[in-house]
């Protein structure tokens, strides 16, 4: 059971960080492709363009980091669980001679 549970929060992690990678790469496409518009503001215009692709950059670094910083608390999670499972298994062997339904569990 510990291993399941383990698994599928290792597996929640990889999903984040995919989920992070992907949202990544489709912005900076995104930017990427408004580029070419630049030319064709003038004076202001282009300076608030330029403005705001600049915050959508440092928002993009916001989001990317803050589902990053969930991934590695998911992971680490999932290694305290396993841990604590493993010493409330040692408990449960101590108080009980015939560990073999504590070992089912």
């Amino acid at each position: 059971m510990t291993q399941a549970i383990t698994g599928q929060l290792e597996t929640t992690a990889g999903q984040v960080e995919g989920t992070a990678s992907e949202i990544a790469g489709n912005m900076n496409r995104l930017l990427i492709d408004l580029q070419p518009l630049l030319k064709d503001f003038q004076g202001p215009a282009g300076k608030t363009f330029q403005g705001v692709q600049i915050d959508v950059e440092r928002q993009l670094k916001i989001i990317v980091d803050s589902l990053n910083e969930v991934a590695r608390g998911v992971r680490e999670s999932g290694k305290e669980f396993d841990v604590e499972d493993s010493k409330a298994v040692e408990e449960l062997k101590k108080t009980m001679p015939d560990s073999t339904i504590i070992d089912a569990l």
